[in-house]
């Protein structure tokens, strides 16, 4: 065999390598995931709904993952199973055809809210003892950026200022979806029936249209954390705001130019959950005003507009998961055959 030919060889050895153990990664630790938040619900009765919705998202990344993994696959006992399709139904129903609302590790976190967590260290502490039971990579450099769980890279905390009072704290984690198809499917998902109006606008003006920022006035602040590469220190550390950040919230960054698109970052989500409180409508007016001082026919043009090449994209992105299931299934049968 040629040198040119045993290199395709060894390249494709290490793909499938690399392939079977994503799969079976993500499988581990949406199976890890379903064990801890049984517990978690069996701890905390009223927590019913955030877990259905929860596993709504687990069952979602297993369904458009590129070797399709199945409800039933992450449920490791007939009991498990027996108590989650009995109580939670709609998770089981709604997977396959509709994304969730929020990833399973951002629900998580208003669940940590729900149970009454209030401090954000406490909550980061929270995260960090659910997420070490899912035995995550040590580094997220490298490779591993591959390594497809349940976890996000990044949480992040924004609040407005309040004088004399605690601020209301908004959670968000980065999304954890790995690969390009189903990270741009859930973003346009996200942007058009999730995230707030404003937010929303932001991320597809830089991905579709002429690029808008939003400002937000100086009593809204915004934080993230990364952990740190070795799981066990249970520490989340400060981290500064990505340049798409920077772009997408005129945020001042020393952050490097990332590849993840528009809309990943966890920022984003902890920003629309502020604007869709009750607490943020002096925000949401200075927004506004911001985004229609050149007139508001033309915003509410310009965002019907960016709307219709989401949804174009969102259902293209249906359209190559569907062609790779049944390139997947033709294969399947034709070893079968052999």
């Amino acid at each position: 065999m040629s040198n040119t030919g045993q290199d395709r060889l060894e390249r494709q050895i290490k793909y499938g390598e690399r392939t079977l153990k994503n799969d079976n990664n993500l499988k581990l630790s949406g199976t890890l995931f379903i064990i801890n938040l049984i517990q978690l619900w069996r701890d905390n009765q009223n927590i019913k709904l955030n877990v259905e919705e929860m596993l709504h998202g687990i069952f979602f990344l297993g369904h458009i993952h590129e070797k399709k993994i199945l409800p039933d696959d992450f449920i490791t006992t007939d009991e498990n199973r027996t108590t989650l399709k009995t109580h939670l139904p709609s998770a089981f129903k709604m997977y396959s055809t509709t994304p969730p609302k929020q990833t399973p590790f951002s629900k998580l976190l208003d669940v940590a809210v729900k149970i009454g967590y209030k401090d954000e260290t406490e909550i980061r502490t929270f995260a960090w003892t659910f997420l070490r039971k899912l035995n995550p990579p040590f580094s997220l450099k490298g490779e591993t950026l591959d390594y497809l769980t349940m976890e996000p890279n990044v949480i992040a905390v924004c609040y407005m200022e309040t004088q004399g009072e605690e601020p209301v704290k908004h959670y968000g984690p980065s999304l954890s979806f790995r690969k390009d198809i189903s990270k741009n499917l859930m973003i346009n998902w996200l942007c058009l029936e999730v995230w707030h109006e404003y937010v929303a606008y932001a991320v597809l003006s830089h991905q579709y249209g002429t690029p808008h920022s939003i400002n937000f006035p100086e009593t809204v602040q915004c934080q993230a954390f990364i952990r740190k590469q070795n799981i066990y220190t249970g520490e989340h550390v400060p981290k500064d705001p990505c340049r798409r950040c920077g772009d997408l919230f005129s945020l001042p960054t020393t952050g490097p130019i990332v590849s993840t698109p528009y809309g990943n970052c966890a920022e984003t989500e902890c920003y629309s959950k502020l604007l869709k409180s009750g607490d943020a409508i002096n925000v949401v007016d200075s927004i506004r005003q911001d985004l229609e001082r050149e007139g508001r026919e033309r915003y509410h043009q310009e965002w019907t507009d960016l709307q219709t090449k989401a949804k174009r994209d969102y259902q293209k992105g249906w359209d190559v998961i569907r062609k790779r299931w049944e390139k997947a299934s033709v294969s399947s049968k034709y070893m079968n055959l052999r």
